[in-house]
């Protein structure tokens, strides 16, 4: 019976030691497991940290991005307007030269009228110088 009883006792107690044994293994793997899971954890964070720099960099070069679009935009509109006073301007020059031709046609009627008219003038003073030297001569 002692036997029997010295028996069970030596069994409970390799069995107990092979807990105890097994046990530090399973805390050995759990603590293995947890320390994984906090590296992977910590890379995880840092590669999360990254991507949300970089998230930050591509909306900064977006919005810059956009303000040069705004720019252009700016410049394609202050282009426009210059077209439009270039038109402007042409169309004022259109008219001044057309202003200009009507007056140079008119001044060279006058001046063409005025040269007949003083034509006329002194034609009709040598007629009448004519007819005097004629009467001169005859007396």
């Amino acid at each position: 019976m002692h036997n029997s009883f010295f028996k069970s006792i030596i069994l409970t107690f390799i069995f107990i030691s092979s807990l105890f044994a097994s046990n530090e293994e399973v805390n050995q793997k759990l603590f293995e497991l947890k320390t994984s899971q906090e590296y992977a954890q910590k890379i995880n964070d840092e590669k999360i940290t990254l991507i949300f720099g970089q998230i930050i960099q591509k909306e900064n070069e977006i919005k810059e991005l956009e303000n040069k679009l705004d720019e252009l935009r700016k410049d394609k509109n202050s282009l426009e307007n210059y077209k439009n006073i270039i038109d402007r301007q042409d169309k004022r020059i259109e008219d001044v030269h057309s202003n200009l031709n009507y007056w140079g046609i008119g001044f060279s009627a006058i001046a063409i009228f005025t040269g007949f008219v003083v034509f006329l003038v002194n034609r009709s003073y040598a007629n009448s110088a004519k007819k005097e030297a004629k009467l001169a001569a005859e007396k």
